[in-house]
């Protein structure tokens, strides 16, 4: 009896020690609390980062791996950004054949055996709506920080967020509309349409065109990339609305002439199929900008 005692007295101390300890290692802090804002007073440098951070969720799955995922996934490589327009745009169009086995691939090959429940589809509008967000929230912190080359890497983010949203647009038609005015609603937002998000995508572009650097280090976005975007946004769904100005910088006289010359009777084509054609246009000198050619609608 006096044994049973003895042990159930060590066997009751031992729990009391065994919960203490447990909860003392529950109250242990973060390592890391600084918020963005934070992060960037304390460490002005780190932006580089950051945006490096941006740019890596249009080419990696994750931060730690190929293993890893920014989103939800059943498998992370299959939610790549490139992987999942390399899906939608070329494996639909018969540009490629698949021999892979991989659930949904082979429907988007066959172009016809395709709904809206393939998981493609979901992957590809989930990792657009990754990027967005996170460079909204980018955004927001850059308002109160005070970083090396600042004016640039607001253009930059910009650039990324509406590369995003061409994406959308190229492949969905319409989406929601976040930016950094937005960020943190609790509401859901509502569904914006493709001339909507065209609206908004071309004003974002024009905007970051005469501020973005003209030149960057190799992968960063710069102008030529910029009115890169703005051309293909233009050659794509210019006639959706009535524009009266597509610019483009650093054009000389002789690209300038050779231009305007096939120009002259060059058909533009919008969604419905109904035609038009684009008057000649005129070279001015912008302050600051270069030679600009203005595309002017009939």
């Amino acid at each position: 009896m006096i044994m049973k005692k003895r042990f159930l007295i060590l066997l009751l101390c031992v729990s009391v020690f065994g919960i203490n300890s447990c909860t003392d290692d529950l109250n242990t802090e973060p390592i890391v609390e600084l918020t963005l804002e934070e992060l960037l007073a304390s460490d002005p440098n780190a932006v580089e980062g950051l945006v490096s951070r941006l740019y890596a969720s249009f080419a990696l799955t994750g931060p730690s791996g190929p293993g890893s995922s920014d989103i939800v996934s059943p498998d992370a490589g299959e939610g790549a950004f490139l992987r999942a327009i390399l899906n939608l745009q070329d494996f639909t169009s018969d540009a490629m054949k698949n021999r892979w086995g991989d659930d949904g691939l082979d429907q988007l090959t066959t172009t016809s055996n395709w709904d809206r429940n393939n998981k493609f589809f979901r992957l590809f509008y989930d990792r657009a709506y990754y990027t967005i967000p996170q460079c909204n929230n980018f955004l927001q912190a850059l308002e109160v920080a005070d970083v090396p080359d600042e004016e640039n890497i607001v253009a930059e983010t910009r650039f990324l967020r509406a590369l995003a949203y061409y994406n959308l647009i190229d492949v969905f038609g319409k989406g929601v509309l976040a930016t950094e005015e937005n960020f943190g609603q609790s509401e859901p937002l509502p569904e914006a349409t493709r001339q909507q998000l065209f609206d908004y995508v071309e004003s974002e572009l024009l905007a970051i065109e005469p501020v973005i650097s003209l030149t960057s280090s190799y992968g960063r976005a710069n102008r030529y990339v910029v009115d890169m975007l703005l051309q293909v946004v233009f050659r794509q769904y210019c006639s959706e609305k009535s524009i009266d100005l597509v610019m483009f910088s650093n054009v000389d006289e002789k690209d300038f002439a050779s231009f305007n010359n096939q120009l002259e009777h060059y058909p533009v084509t919008d969604v419905n199929g109904h035609g038009r054609k684009a008057a000649k246009v005129s070279l001015e000198t912008m302050e600051s900008q270069g030679r600009m050619i203005g595309i002017q609608f009939k």
